[in-house]
């Protein structure tokens, strides 16, 4: 019988997967509505870039290592645009739009990370997998 893995890349895992997928619809939501009248080329960029941001929360679900890194760009890629757009309190804008996929993906990566290392420790142990 497999031992079961230990408690902290489960919670890892999925505290980034859960905060990926809250912030990336309830962005993308938000956008859609703003936009929604008045579709310029920022409003067809940022949607993009959204549209990127749920592919990457999807990814996450599929795969730690994949996901992770794609939220991670995503997280970059989203706060240099909206830090370069907004007219006002650019680093508060990029810090909010990118703070929590860049938070969701390093979660992942270290979940991947600490998932390796207790399957490696097993195959050290000599245990069933």
């Amino acid at each position: 019988m497999t031992p079961r893995e230990p408690w902290k890349p489960r919670v890892l895992r999925r505290f980034g997967r859960l905060l990926a997928t809250a912030f990336a619809l309830a962005y993308t939501a938000l956008v859609m509505r703003e936009v929604s009248g008045e579709f310029n080329a920022r409003g067809a960029a940022l949607v993009a870039l959204l549209l990127y941001a749920v592919l990457s929360a999807f990814a996450s679900w599929l795969s730690d290592r994949l996901g992770g890194a794609m939220l991670a760009l995503a997280s970059l890629v989203l706060a240099s645009f909206v830090g370069v757009v907004a007219e006002r309190n650019q680093l508060s804008a990029a810090a909010l739009i990118g703070g929590p996929f860049l938070l969701a993906g390093l979660a992942l990566l270290l979940a991947a990370g600490l998932h390796e290392e207790w399957l490696y420790g097993q195959e050290e142990t000599g245990a069933e997998q």
